[in-house]
């Protein structure tokens, strides 16, 4: 009883008395000292099993390690206490719990100086009056250093921990801050070495920051701190000792390759001073040299290694600029370049400039093949993006270069006399310099003077020689390195693999070339035949295919082929043995067997090889580069992206994408299949999370499409070809992708289903739980799901959407920002009064949006933020609709897929998901009032989100205006959201009458009405910290269940750890944890789908806030009829610039799109069609409406010119038509008509090329028709109104239109030509009045007008063919009317024409105006060749040119048959009359060209005699003598 009496007395007097109490006893004896090292021992183990566990509670952390600061504060001695700060925040930075590190050791101890702000201090006297007011010689200096060191150590960390990319400006400004805060502290601790450690420490930290910052491609920001920790070794005496050489030389290389990759300056001032700043450290190096040459003390070969290392590693920085620009160097005598074939190398090294100069500046050849490696690598190139080093007219790059990797190859060749006595080289024969030891530095090697290399310095060779295009030394190195790989560890044979197929991708790209130019020649002779039997094929099932994809290699092709080694071709077949071969592959390959060394594999084989490569190996990832997957990753999306587009392009033309399935279609959209778990797998996200949005958007909606057909694409799939594609890709979807999904999602949830009967089952009905068991996990056999056929297909799109889903909202989560873009809908947040006073011209805005990079800061990341944004609400539309797809079959709801109320109480308080669900569901219904409901459901969930949306952007604008009272604990300011974090900042504590010196954020899930955050809800992450007040930063609070919603509240703690206040503070309002979604994409997605259902009144509510929000209405609307019927009823609405400007393409599509869906409503509601005029009212009322709904389609024909979209510009033309159609046809005359149509004749002047792509003749013919109303309405207004001038530009204007379009009619050419000459003429005034007198006038017009209106009636069809003797003006008529390459072939009669380079050039132009045409590259290859041999021949002797009719000149040599229509003529006696006439001078014979007897081009059949002698005496080829001497007389 008395020794625990004793032992309690102990106790409660270590608990009250200090460490100086037993200060008679020994440190290691005194009790205080034993509990404070005991619990402190205790805290780090507990730090250290949390993290082997992966478990993270930093509130409780924090609480802890401040309740321990709080006890033995007062009882340490201040130098002790100190000193256990900062050894356990170094501690916990090393366990990378850098924000308890921060707040607990670092900041308690700065707090005692004040608040602490990095960017508050910009001079070294500012942190020495503020931590050092008793001077750098004060005991407590090297506490208050190592505090502020930490301190801006843990603030770099914590800003990458939340953008790990940097990939916003705030990231990257903080990380500045820190370099130069600790740049500041270094040139602080200059001023006495005794603080050499201090500086030595922030080099270590300055080059780590720089370095990582470097990878991400921030050179430029970071080489003036990395200068810096160079230089400050130089004015560190303690640093200039032989022992810091090696880390000396370091700083000074990483220097160098900062001012090396920012050589952005086309005078290249950055390399220059990188290779300045190598030298200096040259000159530093041999001064200290020649200082420790006269010393006597350490150990000689030692210091010579350290300088010799040191030396290596400089003089490769300065041979990696002096290698390229000693070439470079400006040539006094102008003489022709050329390039050496090095090829044929031979003789002893050196063999060219570049060996040469390795010699006489390295004396080894590891040392040589180390400066090598540093001239060749470049951050700035990435390793599959291979280009060559420099272009075609920088010859000495391109050498330089190509020397630099044969003098690599020579080093690996050349056999030394002693190889045989390393370990691990001289294996393989052809490169016996190469050794398999792995633990081995090149720079080492270097030191000693070895001359082998080690393979993994060789793998780098050969991924640059892959990257620079040199495939001499690439295939030469190939073989070896991967025999070698495969005999030593083989973890690189993975790298090889992807080589070897990306070098056989590009072969056959480059191939593919030649090949296309030979079809093209063949398709220019075939003319009609060929187009038919292309049409005859197209229309053919893709069963009956004969072409199997795969070709046989000819001999020219196997010679450049590369050989693949065992490894290589192992890996490479078991992916070609996971490819699934469609069936008339099968085939083929039974029927007709081939060889593989004669097969040439296609670019679609080889890129799904990729794909298996990638996705077959788990340990991909630990094997190759993650930049490597990342960059193979986007080679793939740049080769699905325009498959993708060309099958699916929503939304233009959505319900035609069937009838773009080629033969190959199922290939293809299995490639984007696994491009996309490509990017999936390998964060491909994090890096474009644009592409990924898109990807899977375009793949959801395939899948949808397959699942549920539109009527519209039900209709196009009646042709039994089309029928037969789509059963054939759901068929393939289905058995490859959808059931492997669906059956290992089965067993997975069997087993989970068993662990949890398990638990549930009673001992007392086990037999009866065990039957019901079966039955229930006999209903998910594979044989029942067969009774709904695409039941997997619906599951595999359910399960596909999902983690698109979660994929897309991680990579939101690491672009948060704190500007509330984060926290509500951005562009919602924006003002909705219509009189606002903001600057959004069209010029200013246009400027904006032309010059993105002179806008305001992150105005282009806030853009690529807000296509994100709409791109994952029509990915969440998508996956709703798969979702109401999924809930109506029955074998979804044997794995727990109930109906439609689970998925919503699944939602929880998500409005927005709720919304997107009953829309949804409401489009899947057939019912009209369940539809109508659940439509009704969706506007209200809609309401419910931007009603909560505009209280996250109230409290956002007016936190800090908020009054707080001298009593009330302020509540904490949410910044920011995500599906399972928020950011919390706490508020300003300056307005309270206690001094706050910690404050704790707690955090409860709002699961009940007036739910309050307690004390005691401290269980999320982050939640709880005890946080210093001067840290008033955002706070990331973990670990949250996302589309749940959460309150916050706040407790702060005076100096001494007591609470200020009676108790926390008020809970915020309920925080939705959730990415914002984009409110105005989702009315347009609830307008789309009310007006597919027929409920209007849902429709015109949506689009209402989408108008006001978009369109800025007049000061004064004229509501009234009375005061509408004035002589301009049109109301002209402006654009808000400011707000398009940073709306997505796909929102303001989605907006048009509105438009239209408003409209079709009005004219259904109100039966204003197109031929009827007074429904109900009278007829001016009707008219004055027509007019006024016009104005809304001027705002969507505007924003599609701002969009540059002809498809929406010309859908809105013909609803601005149809409205004014009984306008025009009853003669009734407006301004405002009159005003629109001149708009839409603007219009059309722009998209004239574009119309008319890809029509049927009907169309075609309604849109002439159109043109020619309008014109002659527009006449005849001018007309009334005296403008007769006018009227007749307008008229001619008209038939400009119609004539340049292509028409399907048979005209004459001189007709056509005719028609063609009248649309180029446009009259001035002065000839219009002297031609057309106003007497005259009337007459004359209504001529016109008739003609213009035949023009109009008469059917016509397409003139295919050009005879060569055509005016200008009927070829500039045919090169409009018809295709880019019908026009070329047909200008190709041209050519002897002096004329024919301006036809050329306005074919080219045609060319580039048409996006699907890519063969004018073969083009310009052609006609240059013909133009270098025409000029050669001109300016050659005068007997190679012949003249030939009236401005033709024809080429001895030239192919005149080859675009010429030929006519042979059999006459007898026109034999006999050619019989007799006499033969010509042999002088004559000579210089007149050979030509057929009976062979008359361009001579119609049918023509008379007199016109017929007549063309053929302008054939007969004249001699140039005859020429001149006819000139002469």
């Amino acid at each position: 009883m008395a020794s625990s009496l004793r032992t309690k007395a102990v106790e409660r007097s270590i608990k009250i008395n200090s460490a100086a109490y037993y200060s008679y006893v020994d440190d290691s004896k005194n009790p205080v000292l034993q509990s404070f090292e005991a619990q402190i021992t205790d805290f780090k183990n507990y730090v250290a099993k949390q993290q082997k566990s992966n478990q993270s509670i930093d509130g409780r952390l924090s609480e802890t390690l401040f309740q321990l600061w709080s006890q033995y504060q007062p009882r340490l001695s201040v130098r002790m206490y100190c000193e256990k700060l900062m050894h356990l925040g170094e501690y916990l930075v090393a366990y990378e719990k850098y924000n308890i590190a921060l707040f607990q050791c670092y900041q308690r101890y700065l707090n005692e100086f004040g608040s602490f702000h990095m960017e508050d201090f910009q001079t070294i006297d500012d942190i020495e009056e503020r931590f050092f007011p008793l001077g750098l010689s004060d005991v407590t200096a090297d506490i208050s250093f190592r505090a502020l060191m930490g301190c801006a150590l843990c603030l770099f960390y914590l800003a990458i921990e939340q953008d790990p990319k940097v990939q916003l400006d705030e990231t990257l400004d903080r990380c500045l801050i820190t370099l130069s805060f600790i740049r500041l502290l270094m040139n602080l601790a200059l001023k006495d070495d005794r603080w050499s450690w201090l500086v030595y420490n922030g080099t270590i930290y300055l080059y780590k920051m720089s370095r990582y910052l470097m990878t991400l491609g921030y050179s430029l920001k970071v080489v003036e701190y990395l200068v810096w920790a160079a230089v400050s070794t130089e004015m560190c005496l303690p640093l200039l000792s032989i022992s810091y050489l090696p880390w000396r030389s370091t700083l000074y290389c990483a220097a160098c390759e900062a001012f090396y990759d920012s050589r952005i300056a086309p005078d290249g001032e950055k390399a220059i001073a990188g290779e300045n700043f190598a030298r200096r450290g040259l000159e530093q190096f041999k001064n200290l040299h020649e200082l420790q040459a006269i010393s006597i003390e350490g150990d000689k070969c030692q210091q010579e290694n350290s300088f010799r290392h040191a030396t290596i590693k400089i003089a490769t920085m300065i041979f990696k600029r002096m290698v390229f620009e000693n070439r470079r160097k400006a040539k006094s005598v102008l003489r022709p370049k050329f390039r050496q074939n090095y090829r044929e190398l031979s003789g002893p090294w050196p063999r060219t400039l570049t060996e040469k100069l390795l010699s006489d500046m390295f004396d080894c050849r590891c040392a040589q093949f180390l400066a090598i490696l540093q001239a060749l690598s470049d951050s700035n190139r990435r390793l599959i993006l291979s280009s060559p080093a420099a272009s075609e007219q920088e010859i000495e790059i391109l050498d330089v270069t190509t020397e630099l990797f044969y003098a690599a190859q020579y080093i690996l060749q050349v056999k030394h006399a002693n190889v045989d006595q390393i370990a691990g080289a001289n294996q393989n024969s052809t490169y016996p310099n190469i050794t398999l030891k792995q633990d081995v530095s090149l720079i080492d090697l270097a030191v000693n003077g070895q001359y082998v290399i080690p393979l993994s310095y060789v793998l780098q060779l050969l991924k640059l020689a892959f990257n620079y295009q040199v495939y001499d030394i690439f295939e030469s190195l190939m073989e070896p390195i991967s025999e070698l790989v495969d005999g030593s560890d083989g973890n690189q044979m993975s790298l090889l693999a992807l080589l070897q197929i990306l070098y056989e991708i590009e072969q056959c790209e480059k191939e593919r070339k030649p090949i296309q130019n030979v079809k093209n020649l063949s398709t220019t002779k075939g003319g009609k035949d060929t187009d038919k039997k292309k049409q005859k094929q197209r229309s053919k099932s893709p069963g009956k295919g004969k072409d199997t994809g795969t070709r046989k290699r000819s001999p020219d092709n196997g010679k450049g082929k590369l050989k693949k080694t065992k490894g290589v071709k192992d890996l490479i077949d078991a992916a070609k043995a996971t490819r699934i071969v469609p069936i008339k592959e099968v085939k083929v390959q039974i029927d007709q067997p081939i060889n593989e060394d004669d097969e040439e594999r296609s670019v679609e084989e080889l890129l799904e090889d990729l794909c298996f490569l990638l996705l077959t190996d788990s340990r991909i990832q630990e094997k190759i580069q993650p930049d490597i997957l990342i960059d193979v990753s986007l080679l793939l999306w740049n080769k699905c992206r325009p498959m993708l587009r060309k099958l699916y392009n929503e939304p233009n033309d959505n319900q035609r994408w069937l009838t773009r399935l080629d033969h190959d279609h199922i290939k293809w959209i299995h490639l984007c299949f696994q491009t996309h778990e490509i990017m999936s797998r390998f964060n491909f996200a994090n890096v474009d999370s644009c592409a990924y949005a898109e990807c899977s958007l375009r793949l959801g909606q395939i899948l949808f499409t397959l699942i549920q057909p539109s009527p519209s694409v039900e209709v196009t799939i009646r042709t039994a070809c089309y029928k037969q594609r789509l059963d054939q890709l759901r068929d393939f979807l289905i058995n490859n992708s959808a059931k492997p999904l669906l059956q290992s999602y089965m067993e997975e949830f069997k087993r989970q289903q068993a662990a949890l009967d398990a638990v549930t089952t009673k001992e007392t009905k086990h037999i009866k739980q065990q039957s019901h068991n079966a039955n229930i996990h006999s209903s998910l056999d594979n044989n029942t799901l067969g009774s709904s056929r695409y039941f997997p297909l619906v599951f595999f799109a359910e399960q596909f959407l999902a983690r698109s889903l979660k994929i897309v909202a991680q990579a939101r989560s690491n672009l948060i920002r704190f500007d509330g873009s984060s926290m509500f809908d951005r562009n919602w947040s924006a003002k909705t009064n219509d009189n606002d006073d903001e600057l959004d011209t069209y010029s200013q805005t246009r400027f904006i949006a032309t010059q993105p990079f002179l806008a305001e800061k992150g105005h282009t990341s806030k853009l690529i933020d807000n296509l994100v944004k709409d791109l994952d609400a029509e990915l969440h539309f998508v996956y709703c609709r798969v979702v109401a797809l999924l809930e109506q079959l029955s074998e979804a709801r044997a794995l727990k897929k109930g109906p439609i109320d689970q998925y919503l109480n699944d939602a929880r308080g998500n409005s927005h998901k709720k919304a997107l669900l009953c829309a949804a569901y409401a489009s899947t219904r057939h019912d009209e009032t369940i539809a109508s409901e659940y439509m009704q459901k969706a506007y209200k969930h809609l309401l419910s989100a931007e009603e909560e949306d505009r209280l996250y952007f109230w409290h956002h604008q007016n936190k800090k205006s908020e009054t707080t009272t001298t009593t009330n604990v302020p509540r904490p300011c949410i910044v920011a959201r995500g599906p399972d974090f928020v950011f919390v900042m706490a508020p300003d504590f300056g307005s309270l009458s206690s001094k706050v010196a910690t404050y704790r954020i707690f955090c409860r899930a709002s699961d009940r009405p007036n739910a309050k955050a307690r004390m005691a809800d401290t269980n999320y992450p982050g939640s709880g910290q005890q946080i210093p007040a001067s840290f008033i930063k955002p706070l990331k609070i973990s670990g949250l269940d996302p589309d749940l919603k959460y309150v916050f509240s706040l407790a702060i703690y005076d100096i001494n750890g007591q609470l200020i206040g009676e108790s926390v503070s008020e809970s915020t309002e309920p925080i939705l944890a959730a990415h914002p979604i984009s409110l105005l994409f989702i009315r347009c997605l609830l307008s789309q789908v009310s007006h597919e259902i027929k409920q209007y009144t849902v429709a015109k509510k949506a689009f209402h806030s989408l108008w006001t929000y978009f369109v800025r209405t007049p000061m004064v609307i004229e509501s009234s009829i009375r005061e509408l019927t004035v002589e301009n009823p049109l109301v002209i609405y402006e654009l808000r610039y400011s707000r398009i400007a940073e709306s997505s393409i796909s929102l303001l599509q989605k907006f048009i799109n509105s438009i239209f869906i408003n409209l079709e409503i009005f004219i259904k509601e109100n039966h204003f069609y197109c031929d009827m005029i007074t429904p109900t009212s009278s007829n001016r009322v009707n008219q004055i409406k027509r007019i006024h709904v016009c104005s809304q389609i001027l705002i969507a024909l505007e924003l599609s010119c701002w969009l540059n979209d002809s498809y929406y510009a010309l859908q809105s033309i013909i609803y601005l038509y149809g409205l004014l159609t009984p306008l025009i046809f009853y003669k009734i005359f407006y301004s405002s008509v009159n005003q629109i149509f001149e708009k839409c004749l603007s219009v059309f002047e722009e998209i004239s090329q574009q119309i008319t792509k890809q029509r049927t003749r009907i169309i075609q013919d309604n849109i002439h028709h159109m043109i020619a109303c309008i014109s002659y309405y527009m006449s005849q207004y001018l007309q009334q109104n005296d403008e007769i001038k006018l009227s007749n530009l307008i008229n001619q204007i008209g038939k400009k239109f119609l004539s340049s379009m292509p028409t399907t009619d048979t005209n004459t050419p001189e007709q056509l030509a005719t028609s063609g000459a009248q649309g180029q003429i446009t009259l001035s005034d002065d000839i219009a009045e002297q031609l057309i007198p106003k007497a005259h006038s009337s007459t004359i017009h209504n001529e016109e007008l008739k003609a213009l209106e035949r023009f109009v009636a008469r059917e016509r069809t397409p003139h295919t063919i050009l005879t060569g003797n055509e005016d200008p003006t009927a070829v500039y008529t045919f090169i409009n009317a018809t295709s880019a390459r019908q026009s070329y072939k047909e200008v190709q009669k041209f050519r002897k024409r002096p004329s024919y380079m301006e036809y050329l050039a306005q074919v080219l132009v045609k060319s580039l105006i048409d996006s699907s045409n890519d063969d004018i590259l073969n083009w310009y290859d052609e006609n240059q060749t013909f133009i270098s041999k025409r000029n050669e021949l001109i300016l050659g002797p005068w007997r190679m040119i012949i003249s030939k009719g009236d401005g033709i000149i024809a080429i001895t040599g030239s192919n005149e048959n080859k675009y010429a229509a030929a006519v042979t003529e059999f006459s007898p006696e026109r034999k006999k009359k050619q019989g007799g006439k006499k033969k010509q001078a042999n002088v004559t014979k000579k210089l007149l060209r050979a030509r057929p007897a009976k062979y008359y081009f361009l001579i119609p059949p049918n023509t008379p005699d007199t016109v017929r002698i007549e063309l053929e005496q302008r054939q007969k080829p004249v001699s140039i003598t005859n020429i001149f001497m006819s000139y002469y007389t």
